[in-house]
Protein backbone atom coordinates (compact mmCIF):
# COMPACT_ATOMS: atom_id res chain seq x y z
CA UNK A 1 0.00 0.00 0.00
CA UNK A 2 2.95 2.49 1.56
CA UNK A 3 4.54 1.84 -2.44
CA UNK A 4 1.54 2.14 -4.43
CA UNK A 5 1.10 5.88 -2.66
CA UNK A 6 4.53 6.53 -3.46
CA UNK A 7 4.32 6.49 -7.52
CA UNK A 8 2.10 9.79 -7.17
CA UNK A 9 4.88 11.10 -4.73
CA UNK A 10 7.27 12.56 -6.43
CA UNK A 11 8.27 15.30 -4.69
CA UNK A 12 8.35 13.18 -1.43
CA UNK A 13 10.71 10.68 -3.14
CA UNK A 14 13.35 13.12 -4.57
CA UNK A 15 13.41 14.57 -0.98
CA UNK A 16 14.35 18.11 -2.58
CA UNK A 17 12.75 21.33 -1.19
CA UNK A 18 12.01 24.30 -3.32
CA UNK A 19 9.97 27.59 -2.90
CA UNK A 20 7.29 25.83 -4.05
CA UNK A 21 7.54 22.77 -1.89
CA UNK A 22 8.90 23.30 1.63
CA UNK A 23 9.60 20.83 4.32
CA UNK A 24 6.14 21.61 5.70
CA UNK A 25 4.66 20.91 2.85
CA UNK A 26 6.07 17.20 2.82
CA UNK A 27 5.41 16.24 6.76
CA UNK A 28 1.52 16.96 5.40
CA UNK A 29 2.27 14.53 2.97
CA UNK A 30 3.60 12.12 5.04
CA UNK A 31 1.10 12.93 7.34
CA UNK A 32 -2.02 12.13 5.09
CA UNK A 33 -0.20 8.99 4.04
CA UNK A 34 0.14 7.89 7.86
CA UNK A 35 -3.19 8.52 8.58
CA UNK A 36 -4.73 6.67 5.14
CA UNK A 37 -2.54 3.48 5.96
CA UNK A 38 -3.25 3.73 9.58
CA UNK A 39 -7.04 3.54 8.50
CA UNK A 40 -7.20 1.10 6.12
CA UNK A 41 -4.20 -1.59 7.73
CA UNK A 42 -4.77 -0.75 11.13
CA UNK A 43 -1.63 -0.06 11.53
CA UNK A 44 0.07 2.59 14.36
CA UNK A 45 3.02 4.22 12.77
CA UNK A 46 3.40 8.16 13.08
CA UNK A 47 4.13 9.66 9.34
CA UNK A 48 7.91 9.47 10.77
CA UNK A 49 7.19 6.04 10.99
CA UNK A 50 5.82 5.47 7.62
CA UNK A 51 8.34 7.70 5.91
CA UNK A 52 11.43 5.27 7.62
CA UNK A 53 9.66 2.69 6.28
CA UNK A 54 9.34 3.58 2.92
CA UNK A 55 13.50 4.76 2.80
CA UNK A 56 14.30 0.86 3.45
CA UNK A 57 12.33 0.12 0.98
CA UNK A 58 14.18 2.42 -1.32
CA UNK A 59 17.46 2.28 -0.06
CA UNK A 60 17.36 -2.03 -0.15
CA UNK A 61 15.90 -2.02 -3.85
CA UNK A 62 18.78 0.46 -4.91
CA UNK A 63 21.36 -1.92 -3.36
CA UNK A 64 19.97 -5.28 -5.02
CA UNK A 65 19.52 -3.18 -8.40
CA UNK A 66 23.52 -2.41 -8.07
CA UNK A 67 24.31 -5.36 -7.77
CA UNK A 68 22.93 -6.87 -10.25
CA UNK A 69 24.45 -4.24 -12.12
CA UNK A 70 28.00 -5.06 -11.48
CA UNK A 71 26.80 -9.14 -12.17
CA UNK A 72 25.20 -8.65 -15.18
CA UNK A 73 28.64 -6.62 -16.66
CA UNK A 74 31.30 -8.83 -14.95
CA UNK A 75 33.37 -10.74 -17.00
CA UNK A 76 34.21 -13.99 -14.63
CA UNK A 77 32.10 -15.57 -17.54
CA UNK A 78 28.71 -17.68 -18.06
CA UNK A 79 25.34 -16.76 -16.80
CA UNK A 80 25.00 -13.87 -14.73
CA UNK A 81 23.49 -14.96 -11.13
CA UNK A 82 20.94 -11.81 -10.86
CA UNK A 83 18.97 -11.63 -7.55
CA UNK A 84 14.98 -11.72 -8.12
CA UNK A 85 13.23 -8.64 -7.46
CA UNK A 86 9.93 -9.12 -4.97
CA UNK A 87 6.80 -7.74 -6.59
CA UNK A 88 7.29 -4.80 -4.13
CA UNK A 89 11.13 -4.07 -5.03
CA UNK A 90 10.04 -3.84 -9.37
CA UNK A 91 7.06 -1.55 -8.14
CA UNK A 92 10.09 0.48 -6.48
CA UNK A 93 12.10 -0.18 -9.58
CA UNK A 94 9.93 1.44 -11.45
CA UNK A 95 9.66 4.48 -9.59
CA UNK A 96 13.56 4.92 -9.33
CA UNK A 97 13.38 4.10 -13.57
CA UNK A 98 10.74 7.35 -13.31
CA UNK A 99 12.55 9.82 -10.50
CA UNK A 100 16.17 9.26 -11.25
CA UNK A 101 16.28 8.90 -14.96
CA UNK A 102 14.45 9.59 -18.41
CA UNK A 103 14.14 6.51 -20.30
CA UNK A 104 16.40 4.24 -18.49
CA UNK A 105 17.31 3.92 -15.00
CA UNK A 106 20.89 3.01 -15.11
CA UNK A 107 22.96 4.35 -17.45
CA UNK A 108 25.19 2.25 -19.40
CA UNK A 109 28.71 1.80 -18.96
CA UNK A 110 30.70 2.32 -22.23
CA UNK A 111 32.86 -0.70 -22.66
CA UNK A 112 36.58 0.22 -24.48
CA UNK A 113 39.34 -2.53 -25.70
CA UNK A 114 42.96 -1.44 -25.34
CA UNK A 115 45.25 -2.78 -28.16
CA UNK A 116 48.89 -2.54 -27.84
CA UNK A 117 51.27 -1.81 -30.70
CA UNK A 118 53.47 -4.30 -31.92
CA UNK A 119 56.78 -2.99 -33.74
CA UNK A 120 57.16 -5.05 -37.58
CA UNK A 121 60.71 -7.00 -38.06
CA UNK A 122 62.85 -5.07 -40.14
CA UNK A 123 62.19 -7.76 -42.98
CA UNK A 124 58.01 -8.28 -44.54
CA UNK A 125 56.97 -10.61 -47.05
CA UNK A 126 54.12 -9.78 -49.43
CA UNK A 127 51.81 -10.88 -47.46
CA UNK A 128 52.12 -9.11 -44.19
CA UNK A 129 50.53 -6.10 -43.93
CA UNK A 130 50.04 -3.91 -40.62
CA UNK A 131 46.83 -4.33 -38.58
CA UNK A 132 44.88 -1.23 -37.27
CA UNK A 133 43.08 -1.42 -34.23
CA UNK A 134 39.44 -0.79 -33.40
CA UNK A 135 36.82 -0.33 -31.04
CA UNK A 136 34.02 -2.54 -31.76
CA UNK A 137 31.39 -1.67 -28.58
CA UNK A 138 28.22 -3.69 -29.74
CA UNK A 139 30.12 -6.49 -31.67
CA UNK A 140 32.45 -9.39 -31.49
CA UNK A 141 36.08 -8.77 -31.50
CA UNK A 142 37.52 -11.25 -34.27
CA UNK A 143 41.25 -11.95 -34.09
CA UNK A 144 42.91 -13.34 -37.58
CA UNK A 145 46.11 -14.86 -37.15
CA UNK A 146 48.24 -16.34 -40.27
CA UNK A 147 49.94 -19.11 -40.34
CA UNK A 148 53.02 -18.99 -41.74
CA UNK A 149 56.01 -21.91 -42.22
CA UNK A 150 58.91 -19.73 -43.30
CA UNK A 151 60.11 -15.68 -43.44
CA UNK A 152 60.89 -15.90 -46.80
CA UNK A 153 58.28 -14.59 -49.98
CA UNK A 154 60.15 -17.81 -52.12
CA UNK A 155 59.75 -20.73 -49.86
CA UNK A 156 55.90 -19.70 -48.84
CA UNK A 157 52.86 -21.85 -50.04
CA UNK A 158 49.23 -20.82 -50.28
CA UNK A 159 48.12 -23.77 -47.97
CA UNK A 160 50.07 -21.78 -45.40
CA UNK A 161 48.64 -18.50 -45.34
CA UNK A 162 44.61 -19.85 -44.65
CA UNK A 163 43.56 -17.61 -42.13
CA UNK A 164 42.28 -18.61 -38.48
CA UNK A 165 39.83 -17.24 -36.78
CA UNK A 166 38.75 -16.88 -33.45
CA UNK A 167 36.85 -15.05 -30.60
CA UNK A 168 39.10 -13.78 -27.29
CA UNK A 169 37.58 -15.46 -24.08
CA UNK A 170 37.68 -12.29 -22.90
CA UNK A 171 35.39 -10.71 -25.78
CA UNK A 172 33.02 -13.38 -25.40
CA UNK A 173 32.53 -13.33 -22.05
CA UNK A 174 31.49 -9.08 -22.46
CA UNK A 175 29.26 -10.01 -25.03
CA UNK A 176 27.29 -12.47 -23.07
CA UNK A 177 26.84 -10.36 -20.14
CA UNK A 178 26.12 -7.65 -22.13
CA UNK A 179 23.13 -9.60 -23.72
CA UNK A 180 22.22 -11.36 -20.04
CA UNK A 181 21.88 -7.39 -19.26
CA UNK A 182 19.73 -6.30 -22.33
CA UNK A 183 17.15 -9.50 -21.63
CA UNK A 184 16.73 -8.47 -17.65
CA UNK A 185 15.88 -4.19 -18.44
CA UNK A 186 13.36 -5.88 -21.37
CA UNK A 187 11.91 -7.95 -18.94
CA UNK A 188 11.31 -5.60 -16.40
CA UNK A 189 10.52 -2.80 -18.70
CA UNK A 190 7.11 -5.39 -20.17
CA UNK A 191 6.44 -5.96 -16.52
CA UNK A 192 6.51 -3.00 -15.31
CA UNK A 193 4.45 -1.62 -18.40
CA UNK A 194 1.49 -4.37 -17.03
CA UNK A 195 1.59 -3.26 -13.44
CA UNK A 196 1.48 0.34 -14.37
CA UNK A 197 -2.19 0.05 -15.61
CA UNK A 198 -3.32 -2.06 -13.08
CA UNK A 199 -1.91 0.25 -9.94
CA UNK A 200 -3.46 3.24 -11.54
CA UNK A 201 -6.70 1.69 -11.08
CA UNK A 202 -5.84 0.64 -7.63
CA UNK A 203 -4.75 3.58 -6.30
CA UNK A 204 -8.23 5.02 -7.55
CA UNK A 205 -9.85 2.47 -5.71
CA UNK A 206 -8.06 2.78 -2.42
CA UNK A 207 -8.43 6.15 -2.75
CA UNK A 208 -12.24 5.74 -3.64
CA UNK A 209 -12.27 3.54 -0.01
CA UNK A 210 -11.00 5.69 1.69
CA UNK A 211 -13.36 8.34 1.41
CA UNK A 212 -16.24 5.99 1.63
CA UNK A 213 -15.05 5.54 5.05
CA UNK A 214 -14.70 8.62 6.15
CA UNK A 215 -18.09 9.23 5.16
CA UNK A 216 -19.63 6.14 7.11
CA UNK A 217 -17.31 7.64 10.03
CA UNK A 218 -19.50 11.12 9.38
CA UNK A 219 -22.64 9.43 9.38
CA UNK A 220 -22.24 7.48 12.35
CA UNK A 221 -21.39 10.19 13.96
CA UNK A 222 -24.47 11.89 13.26
CA UNK A 223 -26.57 9.07 14.23
CA UNK A 224 -24.86 8.68 17.43
CA UNK A 225 -25.35 12.01 17.96
CA UNK A 226 -29.50 12.44 17.49
CA UNK A 227 -29.98 9.06 19.28
CA UNK A 228 -28.07 10.75 22.29
CA UNK A 229 -30.61 13.85 21.86
CA UNK A 230 -33.71 11.35 22.03
CA UNK A 231 -31.91 10.26 25.44
CA UNK A 232 -32.01 13.71 26.49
Amino acid sequence: MLVEYMKSKPQLISGKFLSSFTYKDAENEWQLIADSLNCMLGGQKDWKGWRKAWQDFYSRTKVKLAKNRKEAQATSGGVPHLSTMTDVEEDILDIIKKILVEGHNVPETVTGFTFTTVSANSQHTQNELPLEAAQCPNEAVVVVQEDKTSNTPSTATKGNNKPKKQMPKKSQTLYNSATAAMDFKEHLKHKNKVKEEYYKKKIALLEEGVRLKAKNVKILGSIAKSLRRRHL
